[in-house]
């Protein structure tokens, strides 16, 4: 579901920026389906990650790193728009999600890892 997000968030974000006007409203829809889908699956899947211990500090952190990666993103393609083409950032923009897809199989799921052992060992409470 996360690498169809992003496969969907890339076809929306070419259809975005092709600057013709009857693309631009299934771009944007298709931008809001691959957001909703990658928002819904990446937080089940992460919560998945982490010790039952660790998941809700873990997961609030990989969420602001989101937000954070997101506003930053913003932030250089608006400060890029004056200097480079927008087709430039979009084909590194889309690198970089191509690249992500390709991330995700080495995941532990995805690369056939024992997923039963623990990430992280804590320490008991008892001081061992």
């Amino acid at each position: 579901m996360i690498a169809a997000a992003i496969l969907l968030g890339a076809a929306g974000t070419a259809m975005v920026f092709t600057q013709v006007r009857g693309l631009f409203p299934p771009g944007f829809f298709l931008l809001a389906t691959a957001g909703s889908c990658f928002l819904t699956a990446s937080l089940a899947y992460v919560a998945e990650l982490f010790p039952t211990e660790l998941r809700a500090t873990l997961t609030s952190f990989v969420l602001a790193c989101q937000v954070a990666a997101g506003s930053a993103g913003l932030a250089v393609v608006g400060g890029l728009a004056g200097v480079v083409s927008p087709y430039v950032v979009m084909l590194v923009a889309g690198g970089a999600l191509s690249a992500s897809v390709v991330a995700l199989r080495g995941l532990p799921e995805t690369a056939c890892q024992d997923m039963t052992r623990p990430l992280v060992t804590l320490p008991s409470a008892a001081g061992g």
